[in-house]
C-alpha cells in the first residue's frame, strides 16, 4: 500500500513508520522538519508542510498521488497556549482530512482524554458520554466530532474514517512516561489528589498500538469507527511505581501526596515564567487537570471484537525494554 505518516519525527510517528517499511508498504512522510527524521528518507517520500499553516487545497497539491491510507499522528500534548491544541489537534487535522480524496482511508490518532477520566471501578467504553477534562482533549474531542460530521455529510469525496483512542503508551522512544521514570528514579513520587498512588491506569504498549493501526489499515471498517486502544489489565500507578522501581533497582521511594492548591500554584508559576523565558518543563495548567482525576481507564474489547485483534504486550514486557531504551539514549 502506498501509506502516508504525518508526525514521523514523534514517538508513534517513528514506530510506525519503520514498521510499515518493514513490511513492505510504500511510506512517505509528512513533517514540517525533515532534519529531525531520524533515518533518511528518499527525497521523493517526504512531504515538508506545516499543517498548522496549511489549507487544505496547499495539502492537497503536496500529496503523493493514489495513496491508499493517511495514519494522522501528528499534534501537541503539552502546551502552555490554549490556542495551539485547537489550532493543531483540531483545525490541522481537519484541513488535511478535507484534502484527501473519497478512496484514502483516515486513520486518526486522537486520546483517551478526548473522553475524560474514568470512575475507579469502571472501564470506559467507546458508548459512553464524553467528559474531557483538558484543553488537551476537548481538542482531541472536537477534531474527533467535526471529522466524524465530515464523513457523513454529503460530500461525495469524504475519505474513509477510523478513530483510535489510546491511553498512556509505553514503549522505546516516550518521553512523556519518561518524565513518571525520572521522577521515581530521583526516589521521590509526587501525587496530588484523593487517591494518590492508588490511582489507577489503562495503558497500551506502542508495538500494540501500531499493530492496531496496521490491522485498521488492512480492513478499514464500512463505515466510521471509533476504538479504544488499550491493553485489557490496568493498573495502579503505585504497580508502577514498583515495577520501575524493581527494574532500576532503587533502593527506596518517598511517596509525596502533595495538596492540589500546591500543584497548581506551580503549574501557574511555570506558566508566567514560559512566558519571559520558554522552558522544557510539562507541568501546564491543563495537565494539571488531567493529573488530578483518580482513574483513566477504559476497554479495548471493541477492537478485538469487531476486527479480530489481539493484544500482545503486557507491562511486565515492554517496561524492562522501554527502561533499557532509556538507559542507551542516556536519558537516565
Amino acid at each position: 500500500m502506498r501509506v502516508l505518516v504525518t508526525g514521523a519525527t514523534g514517538f508513534v510517528g517513528q514506530h510506525l513508520t519503520s514498521q510499515l517499511e518493514e513490511l513492505g508498504h510504500e511510506v512517505f512522510v509528512l513533517v514540517r522538519n525533515p532534519k529531525k527524521l531520524e533515518k533518511d528518507f528518499p527525497v521523493d517520500r517526504v512531504v515538508k508542510i506545516d499543517l498548522k499553516t496549511a489549507s487544505p487545497q496547499k495539502i492537497q497539491s503536496k500529496l503523493p498521488n493514489e495513496l491508499d491510507c493517511v495514519i494522522h499522528t501528528a499534534g501537541i500534548v503539552h502546551s502552555f497556549s490554549t490556542q495551539d491544541f485547537y489550532e493543531i489537534n483540531t483545525n490541522a487535522t481537519l484541513n488535511l482530512y478535507k484534502s484527501l480524496n473519497k478512496n484514502v482511508h483516515f486513520i486518526f490518532l486522537s486520546s483517551l482524554a478526548a473522553s475524560g477520566p474514568s470512575k475507579t471501578n469502571k472501564e470506559l467504553t467507546e458508548a459512553d458520554p464524553t467528559h474531557p477534562v483538558s484543553d488537551y482533549g476537548r481538542s482531541k474531542l472536537k477534531a474527533e466530532k467535526e471529522l466524524l460530521d465530515l464523513n457523513q455529510s454529503s460530500l461525495s469525496s469524504t475519505a474513509k474514517l477510523s478513530i483510535l483512542r489510546p491511553p498512556m503508551v509505553v514503549g522505546p522512544g516516550d518521553q512523556g512516561v519518561l518524565e513518571i521514570v525520572k521522577m521515581i528514579q530521583s526516589g521521590i513520587v509526587i501525587t496530588t489528589g484523593k487517591a494518590g498512588v492508588e490511582k489507577r491506569y489503562s495503558y497500551v504498549s506502542v508495538y500494540d498500538l501500531v499493530r492496531a493501526c496496521l490491522c485498521l489499515m488492512r480492513s478499514p471498517p464500512e463505515k466510521p469507527q471509533l476504538f479504544f486502544c488499550s491493553y485489557p489489565q490496568t493498573l495502579k500507578l503505585d504497580e508502577l511505581v514498583n515495577s520501575v522501581q524493581k527494574e532500576l533497582q532503587i533502593k527506596k521511594i518517598r511517596r509525596i501526596q502533595l495538596p492540589q492548591t500546591a500543584l497548581s500554584f506551580i503549574a501557574n508559576t511555570l506558566c508566567l515564567a514560559f512566558k519571559i523565558r520558554p522552558h522544557s518543563i510539562r507541568l501546564t495548567p491543563d495537565k494539571l487537570n488531567e493529573l488530578i482525576p483518580e482513574a483513566w481507564t477504559c476497554s479495548g474489547q471493541k477492537l478485538c471484537q469487531d476486527m479480530d485483534y489481539e493484544y500482545q504486550d503486557s507491562l511486565e514486557k515492554i517496561l524492562p525494554q522501554t527502561l533499557k531504551d532509556y538507559q542507551q539514549r542516556g536519558w537516565l
